[in-house]
């Protein structure tokens, strides 16, 4: 990848945010050119939080958690025609074949919405229009957005949401160790290890 490739998505995403921050009335266009900076922007930061003290990492990953969240709220003011404009479906048809998304299945899963409505007119229904949409900035949004949730999961309640699950749904423990300067999880459902 080109190195000035994520320096200029990164530059874009905050210029846009200052400029349309400015503005009273946001137009049709200025939220969906928000949303593509945003999500753009996004997805080529380097997703490692680094910081120096326990203070900076809290305030970090809650600043990284607040960007994932006014993306998220930008794209619900969109309409699902707006999103498949700014963020087209992935062209993929053999979904049926390995069982996961693909152009029908988000057909599908757009049947569920009025085209010309905002995501969010009832609920808050974004991230689950994410989930069954598929386009590969949206897909890797949706992903980074899950892990920006982990974190805030892991600092109020000391575990990732993956960690949750595991141990809720399955009774697998995780444990964190350090391996040459490193922390790894794993996972065990030896309940003599704790």
């Amino acid at each position: 990848m080109n190195n000035s490739y994520p320096k200029s998505w990164s530059r874009i995403m905050t210029q846009t945010i200052a400029e349309l921050n400015k503005k009273k009335n946001l137009t049709r266009l200025d939220l969906k050119r928000g949303a593509l900076a945003l999500v753009k922007g996004l997805n080529v930061r380097n997703k490692k939080i680094n910081a120096e003290s326990e203070a900076n990492y809290i305030k970090a990953v809650w600043d990284n958690f607040q960007l994932y969240e006014m993306a998220l709220s930008v794209i619900g003011m969109l309409t699902p025609k707006e999103v498949i404009e700014t963020f087209p479906i992935y062209k993929r048809y053999d979904g049926h074949k390995y069982e996961t998304k693909d152009y029908f299945s988000v057909q599908k899963s757009l049947a569920a919405y009025d085209l010309n409505q905002p995501i969010n007119t009832v609920d808050d229904k974004a991230f689950e229009f994410l989930w069954d949409y598929d386009n590969d900035d949206l897909v890797e949004f949706a992903v980074d957005f899950m892990g920006a949730m982990s974190h805030i999961n892991r600092l109020e309640k000391g575990k990732d949401l993956f960690s949750k699950f595991l141990e809720e749904t399955q009774g697998i423990k995780s444990r964190v160790i350090e391996i040459n300067g490193i922390e790894v999880i794993t996972f065990d459902n030896d309940d003599e290890l704790d």
